[in-house]
Order: C-alpha cells, then sequence, then structure tokens
C-alpha cells in the first residue's frame, strides 16, 4: 500500500512484475502481467501487449531494456510510470529510457527490511547522483561507529526507521538484535546526506553477493576468512 500510494497506483493500472513484486497488483486490485522467464526482448514485447502502466525493474534489467530499444518497433505509450530499483541507474540508461519512454522515471532505495526509503524522480536532474529524499513515515540518518548523527556531507552508514520495518531475520535472534539500534535499522550501507535532505549513495559496508540485481548477504557463522 505504501508504495501504491507513492506511484499513484489504482485498481486501473496494469502492473508488470518481472522482480518479486507479485502482491502489489492483488492488494489494490489492479490487472498483474507476470513475465515468468525474463529477457529485455519478452520485456518490451509484454509490456507493449498488455499496455503496461507501470513497473519496477532492478537497474541491470532496465540497462538491457534500454539497449535492446533500437530493435523493438512497439508502441510504449501506455506505460505511466517505471521505478528503478537495486544498484545505480547509469546516465546513459537513464537517458536511453527517458528518450524511448517519455513517462515518469523514478528510482528507490530501500532493502527488504524496511521495504522503500526513499525516491528520486529522475527528471529531477540537479539530484541524479542522488537516490532521493526520505518519503512520508520514514527517517533517515547517516551514523559513525557508534551510532551517533553525522552532520550533512559526513559519510557514514545508512539507518533508517519506518512503519514497515521487519520483525526480524528468521531464527536469528541475534542477527536481528544487532541489525537495530534505538529502533532504526542499520542498513549496512555507506552514504551521506547533503544539504537538502537528498540521500547518496556510496557502497556496502557489509559483505554482498549480486546476483541478477538481487541482494545476497552472507552471514558468516565462523571467523575463518571467505575463501580460506
Amino acid at each position: 500500500m505504501s508504495a501504491a500510494k507513492l506511484y499513484n497506483l489504482n485498481a486501473n493500472d496494469v502492473i508488470l512484475t518481472a522482480t518479486p513484486l507479485v502482491l502489489l497488483p492483488l492488494i489494490i486490485g489492479a490487472t498483474g502481467v507476470i513475465l515468468s522467464d525474463y529477457t529485455p526482448e519478452r520485456w518490451i514485447d509484454c509490456a507493449a501487449r498488455h499496455r503496461v502502466t507501470f513497473t519496477i525493474a532492478v537497474s541491470s534489467q532496465l540497462a538491457q531494456i534500454a539497449a535492446s530499444f533500437q530493435d523493438a518497433a512497439v508502441n510504449l505509450s501506455a506505460l505511466r510510470s517505471v521505478v528503478s530499483s537495486s544498484a545505480l541507474l547509469q546516465a546513459d540508461v537513464k537517458t536511453a529510457l527517458l528518450n524511448r519512454l517519455r513517462c515518469e522515471i523514478y528510482k528507490c532505495y530501500g532493502a527488504s527490511e524496511i521495504a522503500i526509503a526513499t525516491n528520486l524522480d529522475m527528471r529531477d536532474s540537479h539530484k541524479v547522483r542522488s537516490v532521493g529524499k526520505a518519503i512520508n513515515g520514514v527517517d533517515i540518518y547517516i551514523a559513525d561507529e557508534s551510532g551517533n548523527r553525522l552532520e550533512a556531507m559526513q559519510k557514514g552508514e545508512i539507518y533508517c526507521k519506518t512503519d514497515l520495518l521487519f520483525k526480524g531475520y528468521y531464527h536469528l535472534e541475534g542477527k536481528s538484535k544487532e541489525a537495530l539500534h534505538k529502533g532504526y535499522f542499520k542498513t549496512g550501507d555507506i552514504g551521506f546526506l547533503d544539504n537538502d535532505g537528498y540521500l547518496y549513495y556510496s557502497g556496502r559496508k557489509k559483505d554482498l553477493i549480486i546476483s541478477g540485481g538481487i541482494n545476497i548477504y552472507i552471514l558468516a557463522t565462523s571467523t575463518t576468512p571467505l575463501g580460506k
């Protein structure tokens, strides 16, 4: 419901699911189109054939889709909003998407534990390197190693407080407690806030593997270094 409100979605929308977002159209009574076997060509064909109006895609998918536009003579005029998640969207990909899709293009920052935390309209060009400002109901601050708030433009770990905070990791009570600080989730991401409150992502603090735009976290069970 938070995503539906953020992107003005309703029962008239046709939502293309190429990432784990199956529940969104069901919750709001919209039409859901599930792309079970992703390729950029199938994504483009599906979006045109079903007159898709909204989708959230990981940045690696959007890069492939943008590169495939030149070979796709299809009508994508029904698309109203596209949201990029996961890694940062490259400038040339953003330009290609804006030129071809002619719709609202956003990028968001979040995590499974907190859902969407920030949002940026990609047409807001003077802040294009950021991942946007905290959405309603979310508070973000940058912390030092002790969890203390840092000033604007200072890099540290991104802490986030939201009503959508997870209840904990399954059967990992210790890890769940370690992930929180006074009600804030410690994302393990490094970044900074500028003087206008826009968040800039710099990288990961925790060990992480990215596979197909999905973040896979390593929860070590021993002190033996990886690869040893």
